[in-house]
């Protein structure tokens, strides 16, 4: 069972650009890393077709080169409250490599989708 008490917003970002994944998770940073490095690697090898834009970091300059950095401490009592505060950090940085929001509204699903009909 997740602790949601424990529940931490982070960043991974490479040295050499600007470009940043921000993430949430209730695990321990070095984990959460590593949990990440892991699916990387069955990305590429083609284990998995489960992609995460994490993976962005990792092709452009390998995960050696990356770094997870700890955004916020947040105590919460579930998943949603946890997606809500990471889309928070998400809309702050302009550079990121995660594009799709971590939670949004029905409202803005909605308006989302919509806006998408009248484009077509």
């Amino acid at each position: 069972m997740e602790d949601f008490t424990k529940g931490k917003i982070y960043k991974i970002i490479n040295f050499t650009d600007k470009q940043i994944y921000v993430g949430s998770t209730v695990y321990s940073l070095s984990e959460r890393m590593m949990c990440h490095i892991f699916k990387y690697k069955w990305w590429k090898s083609g284990r998995t077709k489960q992609y995460c834009s994490s993976f962005v970091l990792f092709e452009n300059r390998g995960f050696d080169n990356c770094k997870m950095v700890l955004l916020e401490i947040f105590s919460c009592t579930n998943r949603t409250e946890l997606s809500i505060r990471e889309e928070f950090h998400r809309q702050k940085n302009i550079e990121r490599v995660n594009k799709r929001a971590c939670y949004q509204t029905r409202i803005g699903a909605r308006k989302k989708h919509m806006n998408i009909y009248i484009e077509i």
